[in-house]
């Protein structure tokens, strides 16, 4: 798709619907996706349509249409499904919103989240060891993870045992490695939650691992889409070259094909393998555990990360990310819950290790609209990680910008000075109070002498 306005319009407006679960769930295969329907059509795109911001970065996208089966049955298979249109067994799924559902206090608040983190730092060991325990447990979850790892390139044997921590002489150790009846090696799995890669860690496990066979990483939902590029990059560039062909993109699984061989690549969080899990387990006393251990995983996920701080044990570069989206995810959630802010189909706007922000109008100032975001380029984040950027071609009359503003070609960008406290509500409540002063300044100004538009 060009950046012609009025095709940036269309998918903004489709971005919208999306957004606004107007959506149906579809699978083509093994590849799902989201489509809308509108007319004797229906509308999909090839980027999950969360981390896609229509008018604000340079990417280009792909708007797909295709007419409409006339029962919309659009590829969805279930069971029973003949092709006949009397013969569908139900309608295809709504998607369900966008916000995220209230976690429970059973998974939230697990005796084993809380727990653990008081009594080891090896969480990473803990938890393969947990989700080790519970598929040698129960049969339900192992069906689970065959269906996960079979691949249309080659039919693989169930797994029948598992062993964590397995050392080989290369000086490898995967944290989980899955057999198969006759010994194989079909299943290397590397569980992470903010540690780094190792040198060659993923061309390493892929050389050990018997064909057919799986590599599979498993990370925090938020640490997906930063993780995936890394693991490729190894892959490629590694000690032996491996090109990879991509299978699935989704927001919280990725699997791509090693070209050449029986090999699969699969990475995805903790929420999507266990979530597999629970949906067939009917034991009580495996649901329990896996209850424990996803909400031990859940606790990577949220705001309890620590702010990052210099030196040499700071954080990972996935860690001081997921930190700082999570704070303003939240001040946006906040600002959106009391009304001085609305989204109005905006979302995030990221250029990988450059900057990530979220976009929303001020609600008392339309049409203005800025990002609260963090900026990785080094004049900026050497004086604070978190900058609001406000778009030239907006300025409010009659008041000036304040003096610590740093203008560039596009935007002017404002400092938002992070409250020096471990408590991640102390912190995020005082950006909240920056944010808001900073969009009164444009609210204030639109009651007086208006905001210039200089589109």
């Amino acid at each position: 798709m060009s950046t012609s306005h009025h095709q940036r319009e269309l998918l903004a407006a489709i971005c919208e619907r999306f957004h606004k679960g107007e959506g149906v769930a579809g699978r083509f295969f093994r590849m799902e996706n989201t489509y809308l329907f509108i007319g004797e059509y229906k509308y999909w795109l090839m980027t999950h349509y969360e981390r896609i911001d229509p008018y604000f970065d340079q990417d280009n996208y792909a708007i797909n249409r295709a007419p409409l089966y006339r029962d919309r049955r659009d590829f969805v298979i279930q069971d029973g499904d003949t092709g006949r249109r009397e013969d569908y067994p139900s309608e295809p799924a709504r998607l369900a919103e966008s916000e995220p559902k209230e976690e429970t206090m059973s998974e939230s608040d697990s005796l084993l989240a809380y727990l653990l983190p008081s009594y080891t730092s090896l969480l990473e060991d803990a938890a393969t060891d947990a989700l080790a325990f519970i598929l040698s447990k129960s049969e339900a979850c192992r069906m689970a993870l065959d269906e996960l790892l079979q691949d249309d390139e080659a039919s693989m044997a169930p797994s029948v045992r598992f062993a964590t921590q397995v050392s080989f002489s290369d000086g490898s150790r995967p944290d989980m490695v899955g057999y198969d009846d006759q010994g194989q090696k079909h299943l290397m799995v590397e569980s992470k939650f903010w540690a780094g890669l190792q040198p060659d860690q993923a061309g390493r496990y892929l050389r050990l691992l018997d064909e057919p066979g799986v590599l599979m990483f498993i990370c925090p939902a938020s640490r997906v889409d930063a993780l995936w590029p890394a693991v490729r990059s190894q892959l490629k560039h590694g000690e032996a070259s491996h090109e990879l062909e991509n299978i699935e993109t989704t927001e919280d699984i990725c699997r791509a094909q090693v070209v050449g061989s029986k090999k699969c690549v699969i990475l995805l969080s903790w929420n999507s393998l266990l979530a597999r899990m629970q949906e067939t387990e009917p034991d009580d006393s495996v649901q329990s555990d896996l209850r424990q251990l996803r909400g031990l995983t859940r606790r990577q996920n949220d705001g309890t990360l620590q702010i990052p701080e210099a030196g040499k044990d700071k954080p990972d570069f996935d860690a001081r990310h997921a930190y700082y989206r999570s704070l303003i995810g939240a001040a946006v959630r906040q600002g959106i819950g009391k009304g001085w802010l609305v989204s109005n189909g905006l979302t995030w706007g990221n250029s990988p290790r450059l900057y990530s922000r979220r976009y929303v109008h001020v609600a008392d100032a339309l049409p203005v609209w800025l990002g609260l975001g963090v900026e990785y380029r080094t004049k900026l984040f050497d004086q604070t990680p978190l900058w609001v950027s406000v778009p030239n071609r907006f300025r409010p009359v009659g008041a000036k910008m304040p003096e610590d503003a740093v203008s560039t070609r596009d935007y002017w960008m404002l400092p938002m000075i992070l409250k020096d406290s471990d408590a991640f509500e102390v912190v995020l409540n005082d950006l909240v109070d920056k944010f808001k002063n900073i969009t009164d300044l444009f609210v204030a100004a639109k009651q007086t002498d208006g905001v210039e538009d200089k589109q």
